[in-house]
């Protein structure tokens, strides 16, 4: 299994991402970093599971993903489960979402993430605790 998920990694890991088809079935103890711009960190997605479809999707369960941000204010992820798009970076869940940050959390249901661009959408059932004024909110 440990030679598994090394292989799937070293696919994940490569900018590109592995050429579809090529790495099938599923994983146990997932985890892969999407690089930024500057060839660091742009997030760390990991999973119980990730099963490989064959549209170039990857289903993965139990979702903790860690977005870093230049000010050390990291944004943390988690569902029970999302599919990732290999080819757009998207990530999209129909299940309950929570995204937290040192300020506030936002909890609903249904995510559509692309870290592309930054954004998120809960699609509904928001709801949002903030946990501390920050300096600019009103």
């Amino acid at each position: 299994m440990k030679k598994i998920i090394l292989i799937a990694l070293l696919f994940l890991n490569h900018s590109a991402f592995a050429e579809e088809g090529a790495v099938k079935g599923e994983v146990s103890g997932f985890s892969f970093v999407l690089p930024d711009a500057e060839g660091g960190k742009q997030c760390i997605v990991r999973g119980d599971t990730a099963n490989f479809l064959p549209n170039g999707e990857i289903e993965i369960v139990n979702v903790k993903t860690q977005v870093f941000r230049k000010d050390s204010s990291d944004i943390f992820i988690t569902s029970p489960k999302a599919k990732f798009n290999k080819a757009t970076r998207e990530v999209v869940s129909d299940d309950h979402v929570e995204i937290t940050t040192q300020d506030m959390v936002i909890k609903g249901n249904g995510l559509q993430w692309s870290p592309n661009d930054g954004q998120a959408v809960i699609d509904k059932n928001v709801e949002v605790t903030i946990l501390s004024k920050p300096d600019n909110l009103f």
